[in-house]
């Protein structure tokens, strides 16, 4: 996938944050909470099986594909679309756009940056409007340096990564800082890993009257195209027919407006919640002494 010189060595150059991002699972349980936590608590996310079922009051997609499929597809997208090689605020004055900078921030910098687009039209909280305030001078590579060093956003993430992912984070991080003090420094990882398959996260979301592609990766957001009044969908659903149908692997979920009266889906938010506790929990511990202990009362055999 194609990176600018410019991003490459911003990249290089940003200081480690005190605590390394983790890898999370590909959940909408998951990106539920992070929005609920970073304060866009009248959202939630749904994964979307059929283009067709797509909520029409969607605020957001988030397409998620293997990296290496994604890398295939990028030569062949080239006359799609055209990606915005200035500054987003060149492409629409509206349209707040993140560089990747730091490692395994991609699946939450999909979610931002849907809900830093649609802060003129639904409430995202008072974190992400000071967020969005405060960077809004700023080019994306420093929004993605200012995303990495965000407290709030960095904990709310890694809260979802098990004991044992934050551990090995943290000794990868120690391990770069010592090959970086002697001169052997290694690039910023810029996927999520999951069982040794690569994955990326782009999201998609309407502005100013255009559908437009968020790819931290890419050097800016990518124009889609107009799309008529209040049906935005009309234009990103033919675009992620044929994506979708390039790539073996891959999922969509949609943000939409959270209907807290809805008895059905407050009883699958508490499934949800029920769900990210036990993804919040190390279960190692537990089971070493419950194996140790059968194993000493003779009830099983090591």
């Amino acid at each position: 996938m194609t990176m600018s010189p410019t991003l490459k060595r911003r990249r290089d150059e940003v200081e480690p944050a005190p605590e390394d991002w983790c890898t999370i699972e590909n959940e909408p349980a998951v990106f539920h909470e992070i929005a609920q936590n970073i304060g866009a608590d009248m959202t939630t996310v749904n994964e979307v099986f059929d283009l067709t079922s797509i909520n029409q009051n969607a605020l957001g997609l988030i397409f998620t594909v293997k990296l290496e499929e994604e890398e295939d597809e990028d030569e062949d997208e080239e006359d799609h679309s055209k990606t915005t090689e200035q500054n987003p605020a060149s492409a629409s004055a509206d349209v707040f756009f993140i560089s990747q900078i730091v490692n395994n921030v991609c699946a939450t910098l999909a979610l931002l940056s849907i809900l830093f687009n649609i802060d003129t039209r639904f409430d995202i909280g008072d974190h992400l409007k000071d967020f969005k305030q405060n960077n809004l001078g700023a080019t994306p590579e420093e929004r993605g340096v200012a995303l990495g060093k965000d407290i709030l956003i960095r904990d709310t993430h890694n809260s979802f990564a098990s004991a044992q992912t934050r551990a090995q984070a943290r000794a990868e991080e120690r391990e770069r800082n010592t090959k970086k003090k002697r001169g052997r420094a290694k690039k910023a990882r810029d996927v999520d890993i999951e069982d040794e398959v690569v994955y990326h996260y782009i999201s998609y979301v309407s502005v100013g009257g255009h559908v437009w592609e968020m790819n931290g990766l890419e050097k800016g957001p990518r124009d889609l195209g107009p799309h008529p009044t209040d049906d935005w969908l009309s234009v990103v659903r033919p675009y992620l027919m044929e994506k979708m149908g390039d790539c073996l692997e891959s999922t969509l979920m949609e943000v939409v407006p959270r209907n807290r009266d809805d008895v059905f889906e407050n009883q699958r938010v508490d499934e949800w919640l029920l769900d990210n506790t036990r993804r919040k929990n190390d279960y190692t511990t537990f089971f070493q002494t419950l194996i140790r202990h059968l194993h000493g009362a003779k009830e099983i055999q090591l």
